[in-house]
């Protein structure tokens, strides 16, 4: 949770920023700002919940657009959830994952903002849990 706050901050920081007195906003789109764990990520915990941190407000009735698989494209049974600041989705697979295998957080680019803009691509992150 420590690293989703740190990221938030720091696009808070990068979007407001002062040059000779002259504010200056960049407007990124909807998109995806940093996951937990990392893409590439290894030793990741058999009952780890991942978290995804947006640059908007994230639809609710879009959260369907969140799958997760093993490497061999076996689905996993996992519930997508939206956190209180609306811009961080919790994925939790039901049952553990299984040891020493590699897995696919994937986010399909039909998920959508809070004001309809959609990711418009879909985004792979893969990671594999602790021997």
């Amino acid at each position: 949770m420590r690293r989703i706050l740190m990221s938030v901050l720091a696009l808070f920081a990068m979007t407001t920023v002062s040059a000779c007195g002259t504010s200056v906003t960049v407007d990124p789109g909807f998109s995806i700002l940093d996951t937990s764990p990392s893409g590439g990520a290894v030793n990741v915990d058999i009952q780890v919940e991942l978290f995804v941190v947006f640059s908007q407000e994230v639809d609710a009735a879009t959260l369907t657009s969140f799958a997760v698989a093993d490497a061999g494209g076996a689905a996993v049974e996992a519930a997508a959830t939206l956190l209180s600041d609306k811009r961080v989705v919790s994925v939790i697979p039901t049952a553990p994952l299984t040891a020493d295998t590699a897995y696919v957080l994937t986010i399909a680019g039909t998920l959508k903002s809070s004001s309809g803009e959609t990711l418009d691509a879909t985004i792979e992150k893969r990671f594999r849990t602790a021997p």
